[in-house]
């Protein structure tokens, strides 16, 4: 009875089923036996493809008896290479895993972790003999994509797991080129392919465009291109590591602008010949969510809290051009950031960086039609007046951090003014803009122009005396003080030598008044720099430098630039209250989100 009681025992532990639960109800026998089992996985890459069919059919229908006390198998199996598998089990060896990660959330991350390592390219010591990487860069990747959006269909509760292992796989910022932008590639397909976790996938991808963005070196100038119609804007005397992260820049742009035209009249890949325009044409993943819904947030929480950055606000650039329901909730997003009064002094920066970015859409933005620009500049004009009538007389008004939102939208003001003073005398509107009163808005117990950027309140001077608006050329300080402030100009630097064909066409140029044409120095950047540092007077011939290097669009021939200029070289393109560091401040994207729900007609 004895003998035939020992002989049952092993004939339940011969089945994987049978190893599983004897060895979950802690017998000996079946401990030995998963031990065994554990010890065996190790020579997997060994094995026949028969020894590996055979071994996966005993445990593909039991995925439920993987418990928590089976991490050390689940383990051998998530190490197993997908590349050891033929084309027949690979598949069924990720559903086995997937249904693992879905039964028992125990193993979710760990499995998780593994479908995100596929998401990388792989080395080529990593591929078999009888393989090459032209054989695996759809199939495997494939492959995990599709197993965590279903991980994620059967399991909603992992989407905190799957973005913490997003996050854990991305490549570092110095990390080959081709590694960053094939994993934001498969990052954006997985936005696409997993619609409730859109938001976060692109806030992830912009969140780490911001840090390659901010270490770019600001200072860009344009080398002549005789043969090319367009030129070449590239910046100079660039440190190795400024010149990788430029090409990394301009790649993932290209990426996520590929992505961006997808559906539209006029794609990226119609507009640039570079291979990574037509990443995205082929793909063919229905998201029942706008695009420009799954980014504006990012845009709110990132990058209006980020210390000028250039190149990355391209892309919201480039979205509000495709359709003027973007526009307009762009714009009204800015506007309620700026004129929403703020207690906070972690809320400053952001609003004051609206200010900025609401004057860089309307200076730069050629889509942006001028009654437009005008509508919006007299809500700025008239919102100025009104803060200088309720505040003026507050102690220590001159110059506080406490009203650096005011110098904002004053220097926005005047910057987008001055850049369109052309239109201003075309449409014969000049007369229009004395009832702004720019004579209370320059000069008040505030003193803005010592403030803001002093090339723009030289330009503004210069300006506004010829066209009799409001003499302001001897109240400028000479003498550079503290400023409450960052003299930010967003969209007045164009970084990326490949994805320009698709940005310069949406981009406006200064162009002075044919009047003032022969007036313009032939170095605008150099001149402003040298009386910035000078402490020149203005004078009736003052330069325009606060508009652009040397936007000389009278001559095609010529090197062009459309940068501002910087005035402080020495300062670190590091954050500023860097949203990466620390925790976020509470968003107001839930704010919005429920005040104005995407899609509302204006």
């Amino acid at each position: 009875m004895s003998l035939r009681s020992s002989e049952a025992r092993r004939a339940i532990i011969e089945t994987g089923e049978d190893i599983l639960k004897v060895y979950n109800k802690g017998h000996p026998d079946g401990i030995i036996k998963y031990k065994q089992i554990c010890e065996l996985l190790l020579t997997f890459d060994n094995w026949n493809d028969k020894a590996k069919v055979d071994f996966f059919e005993k445990f593909f229908p039991f995925a439920t008896l993987f418990e928590d006390n089976c991490k050390e198998i689940v383990d051998r199996l998530v190490n197993l290479k997908w590349l050891s598998f033929n084309d027949e089990l690979r598949p069924r060896f990720v559903q086995f895993l997937t249904d693992i990660a879905t039964v028992h959330v125990f193993h979710t991350d760990t499995i998780l972790q593994c479908f995100f390592k596929y998401l990388l390219p792989l080395e080529e010591f990593d591929f078999p003999e009888s393989m090459g990487p032209d054989d695996v860069d759809d199939k495997l990747p494939r492959l995990a994509l599709e197993a965590i959006s279903y991980v994620y269909m059967r399991l909603n509760v992992s989407g905190d797991c799957i973005m913490k292992n997003a996050r854990k796989s991305f490549p570092f910022h110095s990390s080959p080129v081709d590694t960053l932008v094939v994993y934001i590639q498969r990052l954006i397909i997985l936005a696409d392919a997993v619609p409730d976790l859109s938001q976060k996938f692109w806030s992830l991808i912009i969140e780490k465009m911001l840090y390659i963005d901010a270490m770019i070196s600001k200072t860009v100038v344009a080398l002549q291109d005789t043969e090319a119609v367009v030129p070449t804007y590239i910046a100079p005397e660039f440190i190795a590591r400024d010149a990788a992260y430029t090409e990394r820049m301009d790649k993932l742009m290209i990426v996520v602008l590929a992505r961006l035209s997808k559906g539209r009249e006029v794609t990226v890949s119609q507009l640039s010949s570079d291979p990574l325009a037509k990443w995205y044409d082929n793909t063919n993943i229905p998201n029942s969510r706008d695009i420009f819904e799954q980014l504006w947030p990012a845009f709110v929480d990132l990058v209006l809290n980020a210390h000028e950055v250039q190149t990355v606000p391209f892309i919201w650039f480039y979205l509000c051009s495709v359709e003027s329901k973007y526009l307009n909730f762009m714009m009204k997003v800015l506007w309620k950031l700026v004129s929403t009064p703020i207690f906070a002094p972690c809320e400053w920066k952001r609003a004051q960086n609206a200010a900025s970015f609401l004057g860089g859409f309307l200076a730069r933005a050629r889509y942006i039609e001028f009654p437009e620009a005008v509508e919006w500049m007299k809500r700025m004009a008239d919102w100025s007046r009104q803060y200088i009538d309720k505040t003026e007389l507050s102690r220590n008004c001159s110059g506080s951090i406490q009203h650096g939102t005011f110098y904002s939208v004053i220097q926005s003001l005047l910057y987008v003014f001055s850049s369109r003073y052309k239109e201003f005398i075309e449409h014969g509107c000049v007369q229009d803009v004395h009832t702004w009163c720019f004579q209370r808005i320059v000069h008040n117990n505030f003193n803005p122009l010592k403030y803001i950027s002093p090339v723009i309140a030289r330009g503004f001077a210069a300006i506004s005396r010829r066209l009799q608006i409001v003499y302001c050329c001897h109240i400028i300080d000479s003498n550079p003080c503290e400023s409450p402030i960052e003299h930010f100009l967003p969209f007045s630097s164009i970084q990326m030598p490949t994805a320009l064909d698709i940005v310069l066409p949406l981009h406006r140029q200064f162009l002075p008044a044919e009047e003032d044409a022969d007036i313009i120095p032939a170095n605008i950047l150099d001149l402003s720099k040298e009386a910035a540092s000078a402490g020149q007077q203005v004078s009736d011939d003052d330069d325009y430098g606060f508009l652009d290097d040397d936007d000389d669009a009278m001559d095609t021939t010529a090197p062009i630039s459309i940068i501002s200029p910087k005035h402080n070289a020495d300062t670190a393109s590091a954050f500023a209250s860097s949203p990466f560091q620390t925790a976020l401040t509470p968003s107001i994207v839930s704010h919005y989100q429920q005040a104005h729900s995407f899609g509302q007609k204006y």
